[in-house]
């Protein structure tokens, strides 16, 4: 009875090995690798919507404004005043449409008045502003502010430029590019923007109101292309 005992015993511990043989990559000591996690929704996020539709606009802009204060005083005067050009009378209109009620923290955003602190710093007056776009509606304005939040991560990387331009008056006027500096303005308003029902519910409005932002900050930097030969 014993020698029967022992035989099955050893017949269960080779088809133990065999089958644990047969396992690939785990082995007896690994774990195996955890499934992956489905996600909860297929609807891709309100971010992704706006940054593949606008990214043609994003690239565009980027190219045309690039290099835009690497030289003298006037090119950085330039581009501030690129700038107060489209963010004065889009700022101007958000308010006008309650943006308040959109995104209850704007005043912490709003930074277009420090573009004509930092050019009348540096002697300047004010541009000839542009005409805004239509921005009614919550999921439109949601898109324009995308874009002007959005800029506040390229306007890092000019922060330090002009912090280390030669010319101290250039140093000096980066009140605008310095705006919300320490505060994380891009995350909370991406929070805001992903909880939009209408933005979830109406995303084209939303990709209407970044592209009309978009274009108007390439219809400047066009402008000055040709202002400039």
């Amino acid at each position: 009875m014993l020698i029967t005992l022992q035989r099955s015993l050893s017949t269960k511990v080779a088809a133990i090995i065999i089958l644990l043989s047969t396992v690939p990559q785990y082995g007896i000591l690994r774990w195996p690798s955890p499934m992956p996690t489905i996600p909860s929704s297929t609807q891709p996020s309100a971010r992704r919507i706006l940054r593949t539709a606008t990214a043609h606009l994003h690239a565009e802009v980027d190219a045309r404004f690039a290099g835009s204060f690497d030289g003298s005083l006037a090119d950085y005067t330039g581009f501030l005043s690129a700038m107060a050009a489209v963010l004065l009378p889009l700022e101007r209109a958000l308010e006008r449409a309650s943006v308040h009620m959109t995104v209850p923290d704007w005043d912490e955003r709003r930074r277009a008045f420090l573009l004509l602190d930092d050019l009348q710093g540096l002697g300047a007056t004010p541009p000839r502003e542009l005409d805004p776009p239509s921005v009614e509606g919550e999921a439109r304005q949601l898109g324009v502010v995308y874009v002007l939040e959005g800029s506040r991560i390229g306007g890092k990387l000019l922060l330090r430029r002009a912090l280390g331009h030669p010319d101290a008056r250039v140093r000096t006027a980066t009140r605008y590019l310095s705006h919300g500096a320490g505060r994380d303005l891009w995350s909370s308003f991406l929070l805001r923007l992903e909880s939009s029902p209408a933005v979830s519910s109406a995303p084209d409005e939303a990709v209407a109101g970044a592209r009309a932002a978009f274009a108007l900050f390439g219809d400047r930097a066009g402008h000055d292309r040709v202002a400039h030969g």
